[in-house]
């Protein structure tokens, strides 16, 4: 349809007003048999090219790795406040000095690792290596996702 458009629209367009003049691609020009006019395609295009700093582009990479893993491996305490777990850790502290009594329980809830136990199996097997202690932690009455952990039949 738009073929058949560019063939039968005039060239010179059509005058909708004074200012205005409706015009359509020329038929003639889908056809031009001279092809192009630039000798080296590359060359024409290399023109246009901004050179790039292959090492600045990994330098910035590499500092926002680092930036991202600092991230990700320091603890968000909760406006900056670092006495919010000293609790805890005065309580899984006198485990081994046997002031508090047999057991704690410690509950660890994540986001997105939670269904395969993966985080919370590691903060569990440290606390136990460090502390003591012994369990599979949390085994929910109905699994969603099958934990590594626990085998139910």
């Amino acid at each position: 349809m738009l073929f058949l458009t560019a063939l039968y629209f005039p060239k010179d367009g059509i005058k909708i007003s004074d200012g205005f003049t409706l015009k359509f691609a020329d038929g003639d020009a889908l056809f031009d048999k001279q092809g192009l006019k630039i000798k080296d395609v590359e060359a024409f295009l290399r023109q246009y090219e901004t050179p790039i700093d292959s090492t600045a582009i990994k330098d910035s990479l590499k500092r926002a790795e680092l930036e991202y893993r600092k991230a990700m491996l320091r603890i968000q305490w909760p406006n900056g406040n670092r006495q919010k777990l000293n609790g805890f850790f005065e309580t899984i502290e006198s485990l081994k000095h046997g002031k508090a009594g047999n057991n704690v329980r410690v509950m660890h809830y994540d986001d997105s690792q939670i269904e395969v136990d993966r985080i919370a199996r590691y903060f569990r097997n440290e606390l136990q290596k460090e502390y003591g202690g012994s369990g599979p932690g949390l085994i929910p009455a109905i699994e969603g996702i099958p934990s590594s952990a626990v085998v139910t039949e």
